[in-house]
């Protein structure tokens, strides 16, 4: 009774799924933990290809964002290319900071991945 109490508790679009059979309370108490912006786009998806709860809650844990260790360590690498001024700067040392922001960009990227 307990565990289906918190289904009285679910966002509308939620509740008219579970209602109308298209998800099991299990899926839509993992998809109500994704932010607003977003719970849709997944329980869209959850419907239409019919994911198994392991495979929402991957979805749900990439949507939550990555631990704070890995935020940390993206900040730490996009922060100095939020100062770059470019303003003077000639052609070839444009295409020398081209050169590095995506070496930059290629780190930050392999970060995300690897979480």
């Amino acid at each position: 009774i307990t565990t289906r109490l918190k289904l009285l508790k679910l966002p509308s679009d939620i509740q008219t799924a579970l209602k109308a059979g298209q998800l099991e309370y299990t899926k839509a108490l993992a998809i109500a933990r994704v932010p607003e912006s977003q719970r849709q786009a997944l329980l869209t998806l959850a419907i239409t290809d019919r994911l198994s709860l392991s495979e929402i809650n991957a979805k749900v844990k990439a949507l939550n964002g990555a631990d704070q260790s890995t935020t940390d360590r993206i900040s730490k690498l996009v922060k100095p290319i939020q100062q770059i001024k470019t303003e003077g700067l000639s052609q070839s040392d444009l295409i020398a900071l081209q050169s590095a922001l995506k070496q930059k960009l290629k780190a930050i990227s392999v970060a995300i991945r690897n979480g």
